[in-house]
């Protein structure tokens, strides 16, 4: 059956009539919201698709109708994650100052916004569970390059000219990706407070200052 056009119609009794193609968008929205959601809350090894289906108040026929395995609903989770993170960034970027004076200060934010954010958390707790499973480890490894591609190119448009005449800017700049990510994860998965430590983001982004800068 073809599908309808996307858009909502107004019948004659005044109710509004969502289309099949909006229904669809919305079915597999819900399901992976609610993919993520149970990564972050019970991990992958207890999501389900029946756990799934339960949080997206979706049945499992239908959940099957979108995504046929557990795998597929997983990385599709996957991809949204990886998309999202990216539109967060591309859109803090967008609200940079315009003058070179704080634009690192403001792209450090940035990074560790994003590395202190539920979907990078999902990421770590996919990156855990790929390490016993090929089929995930395999489109995580292709997605991770492509984010992180487009992420180093967002990173160095958006930094000021001063510091493009710095020989080794992009090693920097990862260097400072590997550093917060290693602090993100144990802010994340320190098995206690006192292992996490308190954190000051001011002090310790000061610090990634001078490394950026030399």
């Amino acid at each position: 059956m073809q599908e309808l056009e996307v858009k909502t119609q107004m019948a004659g009794d005044g109710t509004t009539h969502i289309s099949q193609v909006d229904r669809r968008q919305a079915t597999m929205k819900r399901l992976l919201d609610a993919t993520i959601e149970s990564i972050l809350d019970i991990g992958y090894a207890a999501t389900t698709v029946r756990s799934v289906a339960d949080r997206a108040g979706v049945s499992l026929g239908a959940r099957s109708h979108f995504f046929p395995r557990r795998i597929d609903m997983v990385i599709a989770a996957l991809d949204q994650l990886c998309a999202d993170r990216l539109a967060a960034a591309r859109a803090s970027v967008d609200g940079m100052p315009t003058g070179e004076e704080g634009r690192l200060q403001h792209l450090l934010d940035l990074m560790w916004h994003d590395y202190t954010s539920r979907n990078f958390v999902v990421g770590i707790k996919l990156w855990v569970a790929a390490a016993d499973d090929p089929e995930l480890r395999t489109h995580l490894v292709t997605s991770t390059q492509a984010l992180n591609a487009s992420l180093q190119e967002l990173y160095a448009y958006s930094i000021d000219a001063d510091l493009l005449r710095i020989p080794d800017l992009l090693s920097r700049i990862t260097m400072v990706h590997h550093l917060l990510s290693g602090y993100a994860f144990n802010h994340a998965f320190a098995p206690d407070e006192q292992s996490k430590g308190t954190l000051d983001w001011p002090v310790l982004r000061a610090d990634l200052e001078r490394l950026v800068r030399g």
